[in-house]
């Protein structure tokens, strides 16, 4: 682990210098070893400092929890994801569940910066989360009324106006070291001023009577994205959380790049009935925000909310059109094939201007029907003149008749097992009926479609 401490050296910076001293005269030279200041790295051997170079340890895994307290400041870190590609998903979680401690996390990643996050009970959050000293009504937060209201104010920071103008200037800049955040002596950061929440600054809980947000645990696992696309030649994410307060507690993990779940979808349409009826001939991405839960929200302030499996789209996730993250997909209606406790479920989606679902609907069940047999390994089988039954009502998730069930149709409900099925308008049997067979999959995606030809099987 790293340490700190008083140090001298013979020349105008860090990276020009020739040795590290112990004492403003310059006349004990310092063990040979590395010093770092300001991001340089630079080791010293037999008393001469070489080249600067990166540091390997400087970087956390990616994956690695973090839990932190400390004093107001700039915490950083640099997480590290090797050669993995897909989206990094960051879970943030600010003071505690009931009384959060406005902070900001910022990532920095190939080039482009971001603030924005996403929860299940909250929606869309920017900028500083957490809960406002004071509401506009003028309750005050218990978690925080001590936010450095010699700094913002008698009101401290509000909903309504964020910092009130105030920026704090030569704040103490904590990076993460040695499995802990450490003061950079000599380093100082600036926390701006910032706006309330009809800005993109700032997106803070106001507070009721009883000093607790007027909409607990709203903040609860704000999740963030992070595309690591094949073309992103970075292998480190830098992690920026800017704390305003007097004091502070978070946590946050900075989870490793993998290739997001896709769900069969509809193109864009015009409304929730034509996103139900509409045939789904393509794929969506998502970023589930409630797969952790909220196990220990309290009764009275909703209970827990039972986490949701990554197979299943839900409220408020962020929705691309790629496994990478890179490209939200546009705001409108989308109709979706989703997985709700192994039911296959057509439904509609909303997705707003910010590339998180704000509406999720079952679709209306539509009048119309097809009939399907068993399974069968072969398709062959049902031409041999064996006289079987087509007796299962089913719909697919676009709403299809007999003669327009397509490849890439879905049949709704319970899964069903993979292989060939005989598929009619009405409840018939093979010896009597007209009927087609097609090829089930998994997630009961239709892969094929055939007819018999006497004992063999054809493509329609």
């Amino acid at each position: 682990m790293a340490t700190y401490g008083q140090y001298f050296y013979d020349g105008l910076n860090f990276a020009t210098c020739t040795s590290v001293y112990t004492d403003a005269a310059l006349t004990i030279v310092a063990p040979d070893g590395w010093y770092s200041q300001g991001g340089i790295f630079r080791e010293m051997l037999n008393g001469i400092l070489l080249a600067a170079t990166p540091c390997p340890s400087c970087t956390v895994p990616c994956g690695t929890p973090i839990n932190a307290s400390g004093g107001f400041g700039v915490y950083r870190a640099t997480f590290n994801f090797g050669t993995q590609k897909g989206a990094a998903v960051i879970n943030f979680n600010v003071g505690n569940n009931d009384n959060p401690i406005p902070d900001k996390l910022t990532w920095t990643f190939n080039g482009q910066s971001a603030s924005e996050y996403s929860s299940v009970l909250g929606g869309y959050l920017s900028g500083f989360i957490g809960a406002a000293d004071q509401d506009t009504s003028g309750f005050a937060c218990s978690c925080c009324s001590d936010c450095n209201t010699t700094v913002y104010g008698a009101n401290g920071i509000t909903d309504t106006s964020g910092s009130n103008g105030v920026s704090q200037p030569n704040v103490p800049i904590y990076e993460f070291t040695g499995g802990q955040f450490q003061v950079a002596q000599g380093q100082t950061a600036q926390i701006s001023a910032w706006s309330g929440n009809n800005s993109p600054d700032q997106s803070l809980s106001t507070c009721s009577s009883n000093g607790v947000p007027s909409i607990p645990y709203r903040v609860f696992n704000a999740t963030m994205v992070v595309p690591v696309p094949p073309s992103a030649s970075d292998t480190d994410v830098s992690i920026e959380i800017e704390a305003p307060c007097t004091s502070t507690f978070f946590a946050f993990t900075v989870n490793c790049p993998t290739l997001l779940t896709g769900f069969a979808s509809t193109a864009l349409q015009s409304s929730e009935a034509n996103a139900c009826t509409s045939v789904k001939n393509t794929t969506i991405y998502h970023v589930g925000v409630n797969t952790l839960g909220i196990s220990q929200r309290p009764v009275t302030q909703g209970g827990p909310v039972v986490a949701t499996p990554d197979t299943q789209m839900g409220i408020h996730d962020w929705v691309f059109s790629d496994q990478h993250g890179v490209t939200p997909i546009a705001t409108g209606w989308y109709g979706i094939t989703n997985l709700i406790a192994g039911v296959i479920t057509s439904q509609a989606i909303f997705v707003s201007t910010d590339g998180i679902i704000t509406t999720i609907n079952t679709c209306v069940s539509c009048n119309n029907f097809i009939f399907i047999s068993g399974v069968q390994s072969a398709c062959d089988t049902f031409c041999d003149g064996t006289n079987r039954t087509i007796p299962l009502q089913k719909q697919t998730t676009s709403c299809q008749t007999y003669l327009t069930v397509s490849i890439g149709s879905v049949i709704d409900g319970a899964a069903l097992t993979p292989g060939w099925y005989a598929y009619a308008a009405t409840s018939t049997d093979t010896a009597t009926g007209t009927f087609r067979m097609m090829l089930i999959g998994n997630s009961n995606n239709i892969t094929n479609l055939q007819q018999c030809n006497g004992a063999n099987c054809i493509s329609i």
